[in-house]
């Protein structure tokens, strides 16, 4: 079995499409699977929608308070029980026929397999703004200074894990909004996972919430991350693998 990740805030709109696709998705591929959806302390009426959905192994957790992607992401993965542990994005941006090439990897031999919209096989349906682009693009240059300059595309909002390398990974992350993804891949890193990036087809939604806000606030948890590594606050004393 495997579980399947989404991070809600504000999401009443979009997530009734994107649940129906997806068990729709793993039902036609025979895909057992537990779906667990995070809802990150939603101010609109996304609760009063999740309450009226009725799809088995379906589990949802509920934050009083907005707490951040993050923090939606690491609940997820610490209360998932699946042997290999899936996060999406909610609004569906990167197809679900990718979730089968995740499970595949993993099953030969890689601890992370990740999306990637930046190899030459990835295929983007419907690009970013130019000015969200810019703004990627100098996102990446920072992060290539933490050690990641092997990943290509560390924000893609579809990754996967083997059940052990994620609760060891998510036990000891610490950032909770949107520049997680780089502290949970530099963390893999430095377990020794095997990281498996794969291309992907991905199309961009215009209702997309990181905006120059969480831009600014990625670049600072980017710094936080920095100063973590520094302090060593991503040891963890009965670890076989963090030296």
């Amino acid at each position: 079995m495997i579980s399947v990740i989404i991070p809600v805030y504000n999401e009443e709109k979009r997530i009734p499409r994107t649940l129906d696709g997806l068990f729709s998705f793993l039902k036609t591929n025979g895909i057992e699977a537990e779906v667990i959806l995070v809802n990150d302390g939603s101010s609109d009426n996304t609760v009063k929608c999740l309450k009226t959905v009725t799809l088995s192994n379906l589990k949802i957790i509920n934050f009083a308070k907005n707490k951040g992607k993050g923090a939606a992401v690491r609940e997820g993965a610490l209360s998932a029980i699946g042997e290999i542990i899936i996060f999406m994005d909610a609004d569906g941006s990167t197809r679900l026929e990718h979730i089968t090439e995740v499970i595949n990897f993993l099953n030969t031999g890689y601890d992370v397999a990740i999306g990637s919209r930046e190899l030459k096989e990835s295929k983007i349906i419907k690009k970013q703004s130019s000015f969200r682009e810019l703004l990627g693009k100098t996102f990446s240059i920072m992060v290539k200074t933490i050690g990641l300059s092997h990943i290509t595309d560390t924000q893609c909002g579809f990754k996967g894990f083997k059940k052990e390398a994620a609760k060891e990974i998510f036990e000891i992350s610490k950032i909770n909004r949107f520049a997680f993804d780089v502290e949970i891949l530099y963390i893999a890193n430095k377990l020794g996972c095997k990281i498996k990036e794969i291309p992907v087809k991905w199309e961009n939604d215009e209702n997309s919430k990181v905006d120059l806000k969480n831009i600014i606030i990625m670049f600072f948890d980017i710094i936080k991350i920095r100063f973590n590594l520094s302090t060593n606050k991503y040891g963890k004393k009965n670890s076989k693998r963090i030296s």
